[in-house]
């Protein structure tokens, strides 16, 4: 019973639709948020020292439109952005689940496909070449590898870079 009265709630509404992924910035100070149904990610603010959120804003993608195009800020799309992480230089890495392709963003908010045709498949091969099939979970490994989850491909891919 203390612990619930003493316990910060911390809530912030993006919008009426449910967002799929939420990630921290390696020193906690920044979160992205995917929003898979309205095809963008936000970007925002977090206090550690009073656990708060703020200056929430679209980062990457034009709400609501879904589609594919490589840009910064809202001249990029995105079709339902699911899962991300991030690399050790600060770029963000996102699972394009019906665009079938892996997105880097890059810490200034420059977003280009990394991986993936956008055709629908299971064709390993170079960045340009691999084949995803609805792309959802991505995590870079303790090895350093870039894994990926495919949904219909019911796989566990990974793309390792030199």
């Amino acid at each position: 019973e203390e612990n619930r009265r003493n316990k910060k709630e911390i809530t912030t509404k993006f919008d009426e639709e449910p967002s799929h992924c939420m990630l921290f910035s390696k020193d906690g100070t920044t979160v992205y948020v995917s929003s898979q149904r309205k095809h963008v990610i936000f970007k925002g603010k977090y206090d550690l020292d009073t656990q708060t959120f703020s200056d929430f804003q679209i980062w990457v993608g034009k709400y609501g439109e879904a589609g594919w195009a490589e840009g910064k800020g809202s001249a990029a799309k995105l079709n339902e952005p699911y899962q991300m992480d991030l690399d050790q230089d600060g770029n963000l890495y996102v699972a394009v689940f019906k665009a079938h392709r892996i997105a880097k963003i890059t810490p200034d908010g420059y977003m280009t496909r990394y991986a993936g045709t956008g055709t629908s498949g299971t064709a390993d091969g170079t960045l340009e070449q691999a084949q995803f099939n609805h792309p959802a979970g991505i995590q870079f490994g303790p090895d350093g590898v870039l894994y990926v989850a495919e949904y219909w491909n019911h796989a566990i891919r990974k793309i390792e870079c030199e």
